[in-house]
């Protein structure tokens, strides 16, 4: 079985067991879903258990991760923006407007800064 066979089949499982065990996660156990699946992927990872290792998934890991932190991103992004109310970019968009125009300024200066001073670029 190759390692994206294995490493599909384990996302999979959890998601399911994740799914069917929701309610239960949610009102017995003190920890949240993104930390089981955290201790999961500890567990199952090059680490510990050793069935899903990245060397086996791509030609250079760090761009195998690199993809995966993107789709997770939009994931969670896409699903905060479902969970706004239907108005609330028309009832809020110049406020939206100012944070997102100068948020993103300064998130850049911020990284290029510190790219600056911890990489020397």
């Amino acid at each position: 079985m190759s390692g994206f066979a294995i490493a599909s089949s384990v996302a999979g499982f959890a998601l399911l067991a994740a799914t069917l065990f929701s309610p239960y996660i949610k009102n017995r156990l003190y920890i949240s879903e993104p930390a089981i699946f955290i201790l999961l992927g500890i567990a199952v990872g090059p680490e510990s258990a050793k069935l899903i290792t990245i060397h086996h998934l791509a030609a250079n890991p760090n761009t195998l991760l690199e993809e995966v932190a993107r789709v997770t991103l939009a994931i969670s992004v896409t699903g905060a923006a479902l969970r706004l109310p239907p108005r609330y970019f028309s009832q809020r968009w110049g406020e939206l407007t100012v944070l997102l125009t100068f948020g993103m300024l300064l998130m850049c200066a911020a990284g290029s800064l510190l790219a600056f001073l911890v990489l020397g670029m």
